[in-house]
């Protein structure tokens, strides 16, 4: 393939006298004449705050162009790091420093890089060459580990990509400044020393089954995790360009002071506190500066926070914490994450508020929500005239599930003093049997947890989920609604505590684990013994729905005829509810979710997981559908979204505390729940990112230019992508091959966005026509963007997009029948968009 010539110029403070003491950044990037001008922007960050800031909110620089020429100008006196740039040929991401000045000139199938600093780009792209050309060890999951003999090829391979590391250092040393050295060196370093850790973890995971003994263990830990080269990552020389290893290492670190026999301890939050305790602990004996402050920001964060938030003893040391020395950016990204995760901006959510309540014994009684119980908190004023029904009520509810102990009501009566409580208990309160009995002063509540609650003056009631979040704020008199809502929505919570099946492959065995409000309940069978019942649970607490696992597992077609009907949606992000209601409206499942649809066709085009909390059951539903599909004529489509390749990949940026917490629980890491040994896992990995039906084209993001000048067929597309789909930022740091397009957070078939860059839709229409003659198809139907409340058409129908806001009910499918299209809402309801019959 010949590459048209394209000359950047990367001007750092450039070489003049003028531009350097601006120390202002200039890339100027020239095109041949035949060539359309690709408008990017330039993405960067300043270095040191690199792995606090999300790539989304980093900077981005608009180019002003000047006939054939785009020049980006950046102002900046720090080192930065810009993303990957994406022309006819990759230029991996870099570090860059005031002062640089550097050329890049493609021509050809040749590149070459010259100027001052230029030596950094080289870098990377040669360290991210030469790992690629290496062998990859038998299991290429870093996720997982198999046996000691697979541990320590992983150990091998590590410890080729560090020699191939240093010498390629080495080589340019001389030409780089102590600065870039150390961030790069610490940058490579901390690709592989995760890698290293979380392989040795999942090791340790398996060290009674693989009956390693502890001498053993602190063999190979030293010799391998504790070698001088690894601990150069946490010392005073190195620079935090990412905290994750360090967090990963105090870990290990506790584990082998407890001489490889350390229990984590329960799933209860007094449990998950002294182990987050001991990490800090650690952590504060291990690093100092800058790595202590990027160790404990994760720490906060990504486990703190995110796993103890609104416990009081955590929420005692984050507050010790604002006050401590850490530098302020690292205390402004926690407080950050404080706010946006307890629900305190503005969203759908709202943490619930500290409120110390007390018991008839003046003790104190605080709402600590703990894994797999909701709580029920009624508000009682006294001589409230409507109290005697909302108590008759709830005690109805109770009854229901009487039997169940994931479900705590809290009978709260709002009184002046003690006193007041005292004469109300004397003259025998009517309170609701078999629920906490509890008081709190009129006084306490006007600190703004009133307002805050949302209390009204005569009772309120408040559901609180597993994470202390307030989920249902009742209207102002639930009784005209009766009970029965009420109870639904109790149901679904507690339908929340129950996790599972997952199913593993061992040898000539398979494995079962599921969760029932944090009992562990494991199965094994011989896969040529029986077929073993399984059942997966719904959105309602007592119902289930049978799986029978498939006999084997064949890699989806990419191209199929289009069917006279079919229904798409995407987007679920496992709000099974939401799944449930648009299936039995639209025909397609009836109440027993069997197979009503006929021979028509199911697609659902991307993101089943990450930020809901029924995951796993949306998941089993659609296998279970496939069958029950194809025994009529019909079938179901799973194409894949950025969430699936996401999980698949080890990125849980996105994940809900639920199924990390359950991963604990079930005795296993979260990856292995998903990896080529488990079922879902391995049927996941049959689908693909892109599906031609008859003259429509689905995808979960849309048709990038950069996509669309591949030259691959659909069939193509899938087959590469499915070689990455565990190993995306391997495929990202491809540079110059296929899979680094494929997988490019802007570009990627799952991640582009373009089609719905609002301020941009007349120049995309090309672009958009382009797709469709290059795939011969006349609709391209996507999700991945919200553009509005109902599912979307953009450029006279040719685009279709059908991610609604299903976590807010305004849940939408789009119907497809012969010429005609319909949006077809959770209530049945359906609405013509458009037809391509002909008058």
């Amino acid at each position: 393939m010949l590459f048209p010539l394209i000359s950047c110029l990367l001007l750092f403070g450039t070489v003049s006298n003028e531009n350097l003491e601006k120390k202002r950044a200039i890339l100027e990037v020239s095109f041949p004449n035949e060539m359309k001008v690709p408008l990017q922007e330039l993405k960067w960050v300043q270095a040191d705050r690199s792995g606090l800031v999300q790539r989304a909110d980093w900077n981005a620089s608009t180019p002003v162009r000047n006939g054939q020429t785009l020049k980006w100008k950046v102002n900046t006196s720090a080192p930065i790091l810009f993303q990957t740039l994406f022309f006819d040929k990759t230029i991996v991401g870099s570090l860059i420093e005031p002062g640089d000045s550097i050329r890049i000139t493609m021509e050809g199938d040749n590149i070459s890089y010259s100027g001052v600093g230029s030596e950094k780009i080289i870098i990377y792209q040669e360290v991210f060459g030469d790992w690629a050309k290496l062998q990859k060890p038998a299991n290429t999951s870093p996720f997982s580990t198999n046996s000691l003999d697979d541990y320590l090829e992983w150990d091998r391979y590590l410890e080729t990509k560090r020699t191939i590391t240093n010498d390629i250092l080495k080589k340019y040393e001389s030409k780089l400044s102590l600065y870039s050295t150390r961030y790069m060196k610490s940058f490579f370093y901390s690709i592989m020393e995760k890698d290293r850790l979380v392989k040795f973890m999942a090791l340790w995971y398996k060290r009674k089954a693989l009956n390693i003994n502890a001498q053993k263990f602190n063999e190979i830990y030293d010799s391998t995790i504790r070698r001088p080269e690894a601990l150069w990552l946490g010392s005073e020389t190195a620079i935090a360009s990412s905290a994750h290893p360090l967090y990963l290492f105090a870990e290990a670190e506790i584990v082998r002071d407890h001489n490889f026999e350390f229990s984590p301890g329960g799933s209860d939050r007094d449990a998950k506190f002294e182990f987050w305790k001991m990490k800090y602990n650690k952590m504060k004996e291990l690093y100092t500066g800058e790595r202590l402050d990027a160790a404990l920001r994760y720490l906060f964060t990504s486990v703190g926070i995110r796993r103890l938030a609104m416990y009081p003893p955590f929420e005692k040391a984050v507050n010790e914490y604002y006050q401590s020395s850490a530098k302020s950016m690292f205390k402004e990204e926690v407080k950050k994450y404080q706010d946006r995760e307890l629900g305190l901006l503005k969203g759908t959510e709202n943490a619930i508020p500290l409120l110390s309540l007390l018991r008839n014994n003046n003790g104190s009684f605080w709402v600590n929500p703990t894994k797999n119980r909701s709580i029920v908190l009624y508000f009682n004023q006294q001589n409230c005239r409507d109290c005697p029904g909302v108590t008759s009520m709830i005690e109805n509810i109770l009854g229901k599930f009487k039997y169940d102990t994931s479900l705590l009501v809290l009978d709260i009566a709002r009184v002046k003093d003690e006193q007041e409580w005292a004469k109300a208990l004397k003259e025998g309160r009517k309170s609701v049997k078999g629920a906490e009995q509890l008081f709190v002063l009129e006084e306490d509540l006007k600190t703004g947890a009133d307002e805050s609650y949302g209390l009204s003056d005569s009772y309120s009631l408040i559901v609180v989920d597993q994470r202390g979040r307030i989920v249902r704020l009742t209207a102002a008199d639930p009784l005209d609604d009766g009970e029965g809502s009420l109870t639904d929505f109790i149901d679904h919570q507690l339908a929340l505590t129950k996790d599972g099946p997952y199913v593993l492959h061992k040898g000539d065995s398979l494995i079962s684990y599921s969760l029932n409000k944090s009992a562990k309940q494991e199965l094994s069978w011989g896969k040529n013994t029986h077929e073993q019942a399984l059942l997966s649970g719904t959105d309602k607490f007592l119902e289930n729905f049978d799986i029978k696992l498939k006999r084997e597992l064949k890699v989806e077609p990419s191209i199929f005829s289009r069917p006279n009907k079919l229904m798409v949606l995407s987007d679920i992000e496992g709000n099974f509810n939401a799944l449930r209601k648009l299936l039995e409206a639209g025909k397609i499942i009836d109440k027993q979710f069997n197979w009503i649809f006929g021979d028509g066709h199911l697609v659902f085009c991307g993101d089943m997981f990450d930020r809901g909390s029924q995951v796993t059951e949306c998941l089993w539903l659609l296998y279970i559908l496939e069958e029950k599909a194809k025994s009529q004529g019909g079938y179901v489509h799973f194409v894949l979204g950025n969430h699936e390749i996401l999980n698949l990949s080890g990125d849980l940026r996105y994940l809900v505390p639920k199924y990390l917490e359950n991963a604990e629980l079930m005795g296993v890491p979260y990856s292995v729940l998903y990896n080529e040994q488990s079922e879902l896992g391995r049927w996941i990995r049959t689908k693909n990112v892109i599906e031609k039906i008859g003259d429509l084209l689905f995808v979960h993001g849309g048709i990038s230019s950069e996509v669309v000048d591949l030259n691959l067929p659909v069939t193509e597309i899938n087959d590469i992508s499915r070689k990455f789909y565990s190993r995306q930022y391997e495929a990202m740091r491809d540079s110059g091959k296929v899979q680094s397009i494929l997988f490019n957070g802007t570009y990627s078939p799952f991640w582009f966005r373009g089609y719905y860059q609002k301020d941009q839709k007349q120049d995309l229409e090309p672009l958009v026509d382009k797709a469709l003659g290059k795939f011969d198809v006349s609709h391209i139907i996507t999700g991945h963007t919200i553009v509005a409340d109902t599912i979307s058409t953009l450029f006279n129908g040719k685009v279709i997009n059908t991610d609604t806001k299903h976590s807010r009910g305004n849940s939408e499918m789009l119907y497809i029948v012969d010429q005609d299209f319909y949006r077809i809402n959770s209530k049945g309801e359906r609405h013509l968009l458009f037809t391509n019959r002909k008058e």
